[in-house]
C-alpha cells in the first residue's frame, strides 16, 4: 500500500454488503477487499461512519496488554 498523508481512518469493525456489491468478484480465486471497496467508492455506493474512540487491536501480545489495561482502569483517568 502507497500511505499517503490523506490517510486519516482505519477500517475497523462492521461491512454491511449487498449480495449485489459482489457480482464483479471471482468466485474461484482470492481477492483484496480494498478493490471492492475502491469500485463501491468510485460508484459513490460506500458509506462509512466515523469514531473517534480509539481502536484497540487484538492481533499482539502488545495490542492485548493494552486493551487489558484500558480496561482495568478507570476510563476517565486513559489517555486514547
Amino acid at each position: 500500500m502507497n500511505k499517503t498523508e490523506r490517510m486519516l481512518h482505519i477500517d475497523y469493525g462492521l461491512e454491511i454488503f449487498s449480495k449485489k456489491a459482489f457480482d464483479a468478484v471471482p468466485l474461484d480465486e482470492p481477492y483484496d477487499l480494498a478493490l471492492l471497496f475502491q469500485d463501491l467508492l468510485k460508484k459513490q455506493q460506500l458509506a462509512a461512519h466515523s469514531v473517534r474512540e480509539r481502536f484497540y487491536e487484538v492481533g499482539s501480545f502488545a495490542g492485548i496488554s493494552e486493551l487489558g489495561y484500558y480496561l482495568s482502569h478507570d476510563k476517565n483517568s486513559v489517555e486514547a
